[in-house]
């Protein structure tokens, strides 16, 4: 086949990189060359010639395969829906990251192939996932790829430039979108294969008006979302600042500029803030359940932050939620590091070294570590170590003692007891290492 790789490189070159065409070679032997053919829509049917002639015609690799793979998982795609970037991926793990605890109805105004409705459907099981598209061949092929991966969403044909009334009447928790918002303008530098195959209506936007979606989603997060409820949209990467503004000025706040892997602002979180005179209710609401976690189980600063994620606190309301908590014997980090070193060295048989690596990672101040990591007893700590050495011992075969021994230092190691430590509690040497 590499014989078929070189005819690739020799036909395509000057349409795509040679790196590119690599890519697209690894993709068809995956699929033309499948053992299961029920893997790939197309694996049937699909050979070596055709594949190359519908490239060289400028098809997307993703139409000739049918699939196109996102967030781990393949969807089916096909003209003229859009493929699935993974700039839209990114998007998708933000929201996964930082909306865990949402319940609720979730919207996808546009949804496209389903690929960010249909996956945060799986990820986020608490929300109900609701999906909107003017084309009929979206939101057909988006309900093929929700059957796929069985997961439960409710699709309608809506134009989000002409919102009905009747669709206005629910509120929503999360509004997420990657609407057009590619300028006429910019066609010119754009590949064949995207502008001769994937759909117009979800690329371009007129060079005088590049926000109307934006301006359209600032709309309906406004009449459609609950209070502290947030929109996360994909934008494009040369209007970040001015997409940032339109969301502010449209009274959301906070507003946050995300960017992508590649250093361009590419995203964008806008929260619906409660109304002023319900703040302190929501701040109560957040100080209850702070109070609630901390109850059942220790945390630290930094867990307790992650969880009131959803609550949409400014900075200032959670330094005093903090110090309340703090005050009123909630939330203590030295207890918390005490306790946590306890329990990693007792169920997890950790050492210190990783002990003190997990507080850090966990932002506790290594002072405070160091005070969590002197009140390990000694005797519990050795006789811990000895325990987690001699059951290892047992499963190892070594060529002479010293290779076991070496073998065993490097075992305590990796579970973060020191070298030194380690070598006054290895098991006597006898027979077993041989």
């Amino acid at each position: 086949m590499e014989t078929f790789l070189r005819k690739m490189e020799e036909t395509l070159q000057g349409e795509y990189s040679v790196d590119e065409i690599r890519v697209m070679y690894r993709m068809l032997d995956r699929h033309i060359n499948a053992k299961d053919k029920g893997f790939s829509p197309t694996a049937q049917t699909l050979d070596w010639p055709e594949a190359l002639q519908r490239l060289q015609a400028g098809e997307p690799i993703q139409y000739i395969l049918g699939s196109c793979e996102f967030y781990g998982h393949d969807f089916t795609v096909r003209a003229p829906v859009l493929i699935p970037r993974p700039e839209t991926e990114e998007l998708a793990e933000w929201i996964v990251k930082q909306e865990p605890f949402r319940r609720g109805r979730l919207l996808d105004a546009g949804t496209g192939s389903g690929c960010l409705a249909v996956t945060l459907a799986g990820r986020l099981r608490q929300m109900r996932v609701e999906a909107w598209d003017i084309l009929p061949e979206a939101l057909a092929l988006a309900r093929e790829n929700a059957d796929k991966m069985g997961v439960k969403v409710e699709f309608h044909q809506v134009d989000l430039l002409q919102v009905p009334a009747a669709r206005l009447k629910k509120k929503y928790e999360l509004i997420v979108s990657n609407p057009p918002y590619v300028c006429r303008s910019e066609a010119a530098q754009m590949a064949r294969h995207v502008l001769d195959y994937e759909s117009e209506l979800a690329l371009f936007v007129p060079d005088g008006d590049a926000l109307v979606f934006y301006r359209a989603l600032a709309e309906l997060g406004r009449r459609a979302l609950s209070p502290g409820g947030a929109l996360y949209v994909e934008i494009n990467a040369a209007l970040g600042p001015d997409t940032r503004d339109l969301f502010a000025g449209a009274g959301y706040d906070p507003v946050e500029l995300r960017r992508d892997i590649s250093g361009r602002d590419r995203m964008i979180r806008a929260v619906w803030p409660a109304a002023r005179t319900s703040e302190e209710d929501n701040y109560a609401q957040a100080l209850n359940r702070a109070a609630a976690l901390c109850s059942r189980s220790e945390h630290c600063h930094s867990e307790v932050v992650a969880k009131l994620a959803p609550f949409a606190l400014s900075p200032e309301q959670t330094d005093r939620l903090l110090a309340r908590l703090q005050e009123e014997g909630y939330l203590d980090e030295a207890r918390y590091a005490r306790a946590y070193a306890r329990d990693q060295l007792r169920f997890a048989r950790w050492g210190r070294l990783k002990i003190r690596q997990a507080l850090r990672l966990k932002k506790v101040a290594d002072s405070v570590i160091r005070e969590a990591l002197a009140t390990i007893p000694e005797d519990e700590y050795r006789k811990t170590l000895q325990i987690l050495l001699a059951a290892k011992q047992r499963s190892l075969r070594a060529s002479s003692p010293a290779e076991l021994s070496a073998r065993l230092l490097r075992f305590a190691y990796s579970r973060g007891f020191e070298p030194e430590i380690t070598r006054q509690c290895l098991p006597s040497s006898d027979d077993s290492w041989i």
